[in-house]
């Protein structure tokens, strides 16, 4: 589970594992710093396997697609990476399920990017 908490007026994005109904995940897990304007999670979960993508202003680039895995129902997590560095405008990320593969696909002033997970 992805949310948006602004409980000390500072916006921040978090994840958080939920199992049958009950929080598992105590306490739940910035995603990234504020300064870097976390925005638009995205989840998807196949089996065990978890991804979680989102955006935030890059550093070389105007927007940073960044992503993160899990192999163990999102008890623990890869480290954060840029999965697409784009300049110019770039709609929300979107995790999809094809054939029992990830992909996320991204639609940018260059057209779609779709790349495998």
């Amino acid at each position: 589970m992805t949310y948006f908490d602004d409980n000390k007026k500072i916006p921040e994005l978090f994840y958080s594992r939920v199992h049958e109904g009950d929080w598992v995940g105590s306490p739940s897990n910035k995603i990234s710093e504020h300064t870097k304007q976390t925005n638009h999670p995205a989840l998807l979960s196949i089996g065990d396997d978890v991804w979680l993508a989102w955006l935030e202003t890059g550093a070389n680039c105007t927007t940073n697609v960044m992503g993160m895995t899990s192999v163990d129902g999102g008890k623990t997590w890869a480290s954060a990476q840029v999965l697409l560095c784009a300049k110019g405008k770039v709609d929300y990320p979107k995790l999809l399920q094809y054939k029992g593969r990830a992909y996320l696909a991204v639609n940018t002033v260059d057209g779609l990017k779709v790349k495998t997970m």
